[in-house]
């Protein structure tokens, strides 16, 4: 074949299969407190309901609302896990928690 025929050809091909594309979204659960309520809305109609431990979320290839709806933990009634959500968020900022703590130390210092 000649190079001119192959390159038409490979043209022809490229315009006669479409793209397709996925639409997913994904939520990153950071441990702390309950999971959230994640609700797609599109055209005012609820289109799944879904909370942030879900791997993905298929959204509509239309335009859509997301709708992230907090949960909430009383911690009266149920001081075990606030304690675990707490430390945990600790454990996982301890270096912004120091520089924070170094920084404010330093500001109260030279304020003496």
């Amino acid at each position: 074949m000649k190079p001119l025929t192959l390159i038409a050809l490979m043209a022809l091909v490229m315009m006669i299969v479409l793209p397709v594309s996925s639409q997913t979204m994904s939520f990153i659960d950071v441990g702390f407190g309950e999971k959230q309520d994640v609700l797609v809305y599109a055209n005012g109609t609820l289109l799944g309901q879904y909370n942030t431990s879900s791997p993905n979320i298929d959204v509509p290839a239309q335009d859509f609302q997301v709708l992230v709806q907090p949960s909430s933990t009383n911690v009266l009634e149920d001081p075990g896990t606030f304690l675990t959500s707490g430390f945990s968020f600790i454990e996982t900022n301890v270096m912004v928690l120091i520089a924070i703590s170094f920084i404010l130390g330093v500001f109260a210092r030279s304020a003496l």
